[in-house]
């Protein structure tokens, strides 16, 4: 949904030209909602993982102007988790509106491998996508580019969880690009959640020419996001917290 993967999640401006975002958005993951009348794997997933649901729903900002959401949605799943994500984001300069972005995404997890991806992302009028085939030794994958054969485990830009950002390489879930990533931590912080302070474990990940600060709750539940862009903005995600997650904190 940056999903926010806004992956992608990594988003570079250039408002030399009529503030218009480049194609440099990784999507931190967002989410689509389940259906309420769910498939029958959803009641097997539910019985064999008594883990609940959760949904990460975040505010995005431009310097301090709201210019959309990124919302993540992780489910358990039988030997792993099935992880929706939905991003909608929309800059205007003068009431017209000069960038605009639609992103979705479907992962499904094994473990902490990713076994398949589907994503659509609407930039600017242009269309992109990402489709995967499980291979014997990793995934294939299709996109707008080509295909491209990933082996070993494959994981993408997951936000929801700072373990799974801990690898070489990840995948980019609009360009479908494997890309080199590295993360290290901060050390302890805090974050304003919902106009209150709370304590943090801050992280940065280094990807596509971008710096990416990142956010944890003790217990690791993904708080924040942000990153400088070009004109000497800065893209950040605020967390917005219902009773039951402020109570986590």
């Amino acid at each position: 949904m940056l999903p926010v993967n806004l992956g992608k999640s990594l988003i570079d401006i250039d408002f030399t030209m009529i503030q218009k975002f480049s194609r440099k958005i990784t999507l931190l993951g967002c989410v689509l909602c389940f259906c309420a009348a769910a498939s029958a794997d959803d009641a097997i997933d539910a019985a064999y993982n008594p883990e609940p649901e959760k949904q990460l729903n975040f505010r995005v900002f431009l310097d301090s102007r709201e210019i959309g959401y990124h919302r993540v949605r992780v489910a358990p799943a039988i030997e792993g988790k099935r992880v929706s994500v939905e991003a909608n984001f929309n800059v205007k300069v003068l009431f017209i509106s000069a960038y605009s972005y639609q992103h979705s995404a479907e992962e499904q997890w094994k473990g902490d491998c990713l076994e398949s991806i589907e994503t659509e992302t609407i930039e600017n009028g242009d269309q992109f996508f990402v489709r995967s085939q499980l291979a014997d030794n990793g995934l294939t994958i299709d996109s707008h580019l080509g295909q491209d054969a990933l082996t070993g485990c494959i994981r993408s830009f997951a936000y929801w969880d700072v373990n799974r950002l801990d690898a070489d390489r990840l995948l980019n879930t609009q360009t479908g690009k494997h890309v080199p990533a590295d993360i290290s931590s901060l050390g302890d912080s805090e974050i304003e959640i919902d106009g209150v302070k709370v304590p943090a474990r801050q992280y940065v990940l280094r990807a596509e020419d971008a710096d990416i600060k990142l956010w944890y709750g003790l217990d690791n539940e993904w708080l924040g996001l942000e990153t400088a862009v070009k004109g000497g903005r800065t893209l950040s995600y605020v967390r917005t917290l219902d009773l039951a997650d402020a109570r986590k904190i």
